[in-house]
């Protein structure tokens, strides 16, 4: 142990821009003897005033397994190191920022600023920023859109190691249509791609992974793992929470229980997350008998390209009467 913990105390005093913050986190959230003394240097090394350990334990409270989920915490964190010059602070903010997890301003005016933050962190060898600026290249978020560009930022990234270069990468290959003329989706490398990416740590390729593990895509279903990964990012991450609620509406890797799935679905205030969670609502309601609602949500989950729902739209169509028909559309546009 002592020896695991000198290796990662050398990282953080003479690591290049990329070390030790990866890591740190896959340190912190392993489940080995070490990652309570793990937690506990990382600690130590944050109130000796090191930035990078500070965006370390802002990231675990984004993530949310370690520590309890707390975005002004994590945002806290993550401000501190960017004030004391840290490109792990900076790439932090700009994504609390792109995900709108933390507003500022406008939409545009948050964009825009995390892609000042994001280039800025580049432009001095964070590898993870330059991941996550080639993304919004390719979308066009806070910067002209260059979508050749930015998955040139991306693939390099990834050639060189870095997580999230791996996780954006494995996010384009998962993308139907991957990048028109640029790259073709390939499931299976994608798959390979999430896996890594979880291993470090990265939150957002727990859901994406489970969903692949759960459909079967790239590779054999394993719906049981996928229960496993979803489960901690439910309500938080999109794939995450599809994945936990078809699994306990229909009993697939968990024990049925579809009223936790509505209850689930339903979300805050009766608000309803884009997807799957409209599609799982929608059977919800139908088994419910609200029909008019629950075509509605069908509609809503269809335009959202759920397959299973786009396969329903007919069949249930067919039940209504030309009135409750018109009833659901109106009210399909009146949905969160």
């Amino acid at each position: 142990m002592a020896g695991f913990l000198l290796v990662l105390l050398a990282l953080s005093a003479t690591a290049q821009p990329q070390d030790p913050f990866w890591t740190w986190v896959a340190a912190a959230k392993s489940d080995g003897p070490d990652r309570n003394s793990a937690l506990a240097a990382i600690v130590q090394s944050y109130q000796a005033g090191n930035p990078t350990e500070g965006v370390v334990i802002g990231y675990l409270y984004l993530d949310g397994v370690v520590y309890p989920r707390d975005l002004n915490k994590a945002w806290d964190f993550f401000s501190w190191a960017q004030g004391r010059g840290s490109t792990w602070g900076a790439t932090w903010m700009a994504l609390m920022l792109g995900n709108r997890y933390r507003r500022i301003g406008s939409d545009a005016e948050d964009y825009q600023r995390a892609g000042e933050l994001l280039r800025g962190a580049m432009e001095k060898g964070n590898l993870t920023a330059q991941a996550v600026y080639g993304v919004a290249l390719i979308l066009g978020t806070g910067v002209p859109r260059d979508p050749a560009k930015g998955l040139r930022l991306i693939q390099d990234a990834a050639e060189k190691g870095d997580p999230m270069g791996k996780y954006q990468l494995g996010r384009i290959y998962n993308t139907p249509g991957g990048l028109p003329g640029l790259l073709e989706p390939d499931p299976a490398k994608a798959r390979a791609l999430f896996e890594e990416a979880v291993k470090a740590g990265i939150f957002g390729a727990f859901g994406r992974l489970a969903y692949l593990l759960y459909f079967g895509l790239g590779g054999d279903p394993d719906p049981k793992r996928a229960v496993s990964l979803a489960k901690p990012y439910v309500g938080f991450e999109t794939y995450a929470t599809l994945v936990y609620l078809l699994a306990l509406y229909h009993g697939n890797g968990i024990a049925q229980d579809k009223a936790e799935a509505c209850r689930l679905a339903a979300g805050p205030e009766g608000k309803v997350a884009p997807g799957y969670n409209a599609y799982v609502q929608a059977l919800c309601l139908k088994e419910a008998g609200r029909k008019v609602e629950a075509y509605a949500y069908l509609l809503k989950a269809s335009g959202l390209r759920v397959p299973e729902a786009e396969r329903l739209l007919k069949e249930w169509e067919k039940e209504l009467t030309q009135e409750e028909l018109e009833q659901a559309k109106a009210l399909f546009k009146s949905l969160p």
